[in-house]
């Protein structure tokens, strides 16, 4: 089993609103588990054949995850709770960005 931190996707958001050195110090290139709700789900523009996910986050902010696999992804919808593990990238603008995702539940 792959050790990761758990937390919420506006907890996380929030976290990189605050104070984003403190949160690379806690969060990047650590493998994170975070429960939210889908914001969308899109075909990535940069990279081929992957498939993004964004969680609602804080204020403007939101968890965008890319999905190490799109098998099962169109079972999902906005709207839904999920719980999606993978790397932190930190932060891009206004969205944190979770690499080599998975869905847990």
């Amino acid at each position: 089993t792959i050790k990761a931190l758990k937390l919420t996707a506006v907890e996380l958001s929030k976290e990189y609103q605050k104070n984003e050195i403190k949160a690379n110090n806690l969060y990047k290139d650590k493998n994170v588990e975070i429960k939210g709700e889908i914001d969308s789900i899109t075909e990535s523009d940069f990279l081929v054949n992957t498939v993004l996910i964004r969680l609602k986050g804080y204020n403007y902010n939101a968890i965008s995850c890319s999905m190490k696999s799109r098998k099962g992804l169109e079972d999902y919808n906005i709207g839904d709770k999920v719980t999606i593990r993978g790397k932190c990238d930190g932060i891009s603008v206004f969205d944190v960005y979770i690499a080599d995702c998975e869905m847990i539940k």
